[in-house]
Order: structure tokens, then C-alpha cells, then sequence
């Protein structure tokens, strides 16, 4: 899964956290035998835009969710099964057995990201850093 970079000033107001969608991505990561922790690291697609492989949105289209789940358009409300939602596509990357990794602009100043030059950079990025949400046994935290 390729997701980008949260803007700066999201990056900046600490606004990548649960909120009030805690409990009910617990629930919804239980049915896909994924445990999360309160505590634990947290990080999303800003705006749930990514590229992913279809089998790594398996385990979340495994909780067989239909439109009915989902309060009316716009909805705007945290807390929603569609925040949690979105709070759980790395989740299920990880669970599903697949990496994801976030990509920006370099022009972003991000201190952390490294420049992609050709495919073999990419091969040795992921060497180097494969960071996980999930821990071996699929635990959180």
C-alpha cells in the first residue's frame, strides 16, 4: 500500500489520533483478529487516499460491512464507522500480510524522507525501514 504524506499542518496539530473512534475500530479490529492498543503507534491515509493491491483491503472487506452500516452522506461526525475505517487501512495491509509505505514531496522539508531515484532505491529503502503497526502476533502497541 503507497499512501502520502500527511500535509505538514496536519502533521504539525496532532490531529492523527483516534478521537472519538477508539472503541468502535477496536470492535471492528477484534472481527480481524487485530488488537489494538489506545497507547499504540497510529497512522492512516490523510483523506483515505492510497494505491493498494486488493488483498491488502482483504481482512476489511472480510467484516462484510454493507451501505446500511454507514450514517447518510455528508457526515461529518468522528466517531463514525467511516472514520474508523479509515483509521484501519494500514491495520489491514499489515494483517493481510502485505508492507505499506508513505511517499511526499521532497520539497516538503520532511527530515525523514529519503529521495527515490530509480526502483533499486526502493528495494533498499524497504531493507532498512520496515516499520510495522502490528507486532508479530498481530498485536498493537
Amino acid at each position: 500500500m503507497i499512501v502520502p504524506q500527511h500535509l505538514r499542518e496536519l502533521r504539525d496539530s496532532k490531529l492523527i489520533a483516534w478521537g472519538g473512534n477508539f472503541r468502535q475500530a477496536r470492535r471492528l479490529g477484534w472481527r480481524m483478529e487485530i488488537d489494538l492498543s489506545p497507547t499504540g503507534y497510529l497512522d492512516m491515509p490523510s483523506g483515505s487516499m492510497f494505491w493498494a493491491r486488493p488483498g491488502a483491503l482483504r481482512p476489511l472487506i472480510g467484516l462484510g460491512l454493507e451501505f446500511g452500516d454507514f450514517p447518510p452522506e455528508p457526515c461529518e461526525v468522528d466517531g463514525t464507522i467511516a472514520h474508523c475505517l479509515e483509521r484501519l487501512f494500514l491495520f489491514s495491509c499489515e494483517k493481510a500480510g502485505y508492507h505499506w509505505v508513505k511517499v511526499s514531496d521532497r520539497r516538503d522539508g520532511d527530515p525523514t524522507a529519503i529521495e527515490i531515484h530509480e526502483a533499486s532505491d526502493i528495494s533498499s529503502f524497504l531493507a532498512r525501514y520496515d516499520f510495522r503497526l502490528l507486532g508479530p502476533q498481530g498485536g498493537h502497541g
